[in-house]
């Protein structure tokens, strides 16, 4: 099955509000991955950016 970009962005908007609304300060990777939608590369970069402090670069690597 193809996936397109705006599915992800629509899942990384869902994501983020889910970690804005009821867990302030969660990271970013735990929503994505309480999802279920997103694949675990995809998680596992995200988590990467995350604790790397390169999180705006890696999310323009997964968007391409």
């Amino acid at each position: 099955m193809v996936v397109g970009v705006g599915h992800y962005f629509l899942l990384l908007t869902r994501g983020i509000i889910e970690i804005i609304e009821p867990r302030k300060g969660s990271p970013i990777s735990q929503a994505l991955n309480t999802s279920c939608e997103f694949p675990s590369l995809v998680i596992r970069m995200v988590k990467i950016g995350e604790d790397s402090g390169n999180l705006t670069t890696v999310l323009e690597q997964v968007a391409e």
